[in-house]
C-alpha cells in the first residue's frame, strides 16, 4: 500500500488502476488523491447518474461528466442525495462514488424528489354543470413503490370528488378530503379518473388543495383554483291548490311561499293576473305576508 499521497492525472479513458491487490477505477481527466487505504475521505455524493441498480466507477464517470455541464443533471441515478449533500455536482462526489466502489464507504441510496404533473392546473365550471373530470395529474420521480395523494376542497359545500378502486387501493371522499394511498400505479389510476360533481346552485370560486407523499421525501403540494360562472336562477314560488268560494264571496287567505338563489325573499316582487278579469278583475287580487311566507 501507498505510504504517502499521489496526485495522478488520468488520460481521457476509464482507466483500471491495480495497486497491490486493491482495485478500483477512476475517470479521464481527474486528479484524484490515492492513499495507504485507497481514496482519501470524501463528503457525501449529491447524484451518480447510471440507472443500473448499483454504485460503481461509471456513476462516478457520469457525474464527473455533469459537473462539466456535459450531460444533464436530471437523469436517473443508482446515487440520489444522500448523507449531507452540499447541493452541488462536484469532485467530492466523484471521490465519494469511487470509495464506495472499492468497499471503503457505504452508500445507502435514498429516494428521489416526487413529481407530480397538473396539481396546480385550473378548473372551471358553469353553476349547475354535469360532474366532470379533473386535469390528468400523474406522480412521476418518486423511487418509493408507494405514495398517498390528497385533495382538499377548500369549501365543501362546492361539490364531492367521486371514489373508486384499482387493485388494492380504494379511494375516499369525506365531503371535504379525497384520499387514495398504496401503490404508485394504482393511485395514478385513481387520480386520472376523479370527478368532481358541483353542488346545486354553487356559484363561488374555491380551491383545492393537491399533496402527494411517499413517506421519504418531503410531501409535494399544489393548488387548483377552479372557476365558477353564475348564472341567473328563476325564483320559485310553491304550488297552490284549486280554489272553491260563492258568487261576490272572496276566498279565504291562500298561503304559498317564495324564495330565489340569489335574491332575499324579502326583496321579491309578488305580483297576479286574472285569466278571466270580468269574474276577478286584477285589482281584486291582494298580497300579504312577507319574506318567503306570503
Amino acid at each position: 500500500m501507498l505510504d504517502r499521497l499521489i496526485e495522478y492525472t488520468i488520460a481521457p479513458k476509464l482507466i483500471e488502476i491495480k495497486m497491490k491487490k486493491l482495485s478500483f477505477f477512476v475517470c479521464a481527466g481527474m486528479f484524484l488523491n490515492l492513499g495507504s487505504y485507497g481514496l482519501l475521505l470524501a463528503a457525501p455524493a449529491d447524484v451518480a447518474p447510471t440507472p443500473d441498480g448499483k454504485v460503481d466507477p461509471v456513476d462516478a464517470l457520469a457525474a464527473w461528466q455533469m459537473m462539466l455541464g456535459k450531460i444533464p443533471k436530471d437523469m436517473d441515478a443508482d446515487v440520489y442525495p444522500i448523507g449531507n449533500p452540499d447541493g452541488k455536482i462536484d469532485m467530492d462526489d466523484v471521490r465519494t462514488i469511487l470509495k464506495h466502489s472499492v468497499g471503503k464507504v457505504t452508500i445507502t441510496k435514498s429516494s428521489k424528489a416526487i413529481k407530480i404533473d397538473n396539481n396546480s392546473a385550473s378548473e372551471a365550471f358553469t353553476e349547475d354543470a354535469s360532474p366532470f373530470s379533473l386535469t390528468g395529474m400523474v406522480i412521476t420521480g418518486t423511487s418509493s413503490p408507494t405514495v398517498t395523494a390528497t385533495l382538499t376542497l377548500s369549501n365543501a359545500g362546492a361539490g364531492t370528488l367521486s371514489t373508486g378502486g384499482s387493485g388494492a387501493v380504494t379511494s375516499t371522499f369525506d365531503g371535504t378530503i379525497w384520499r387514495a394511498s398504496g401503490a404508485l400505479a394504482d393511485v395514478n389510476t385513481l387520480l386520472s379518473g376523479v370527478t368532481f360533481t358541483p353542488a346545486k346552485n354553487w356559484d363561488q370560486n374555491f380551491t383545492m388543495a393537491t399533496a402527494v407523499s411517499d413517506g421519504v421525501t418531503p410531501a409535494v403540494t399544489g393548488t387548483k383554483n377552479v372557476t365558477v360562472t353564475a348564472i341567473n336562477d328563476l325564483p320559485t314560488i310553491s304550488s297552490m291548490t284549486n280554489q272553491i268560494t260563492a258568487a261576490n264571496t272572496a276566498t279565504n287567505a291562500i298561503a304559498f311561499t317564495v324564495s330565489d338563489v340569489e335574491t332575499a325573499a324579502a326583496s321579491l316582487t309578488v305580483t297576479g293576473s286574472s285569466s278571466n278579469k270580468t269574474l276577478v278583475p286584477d285589482a281584486n287580487i291582494v298580497f300579504g305576508g312577507s319574506g318567503g311566507s306570503r
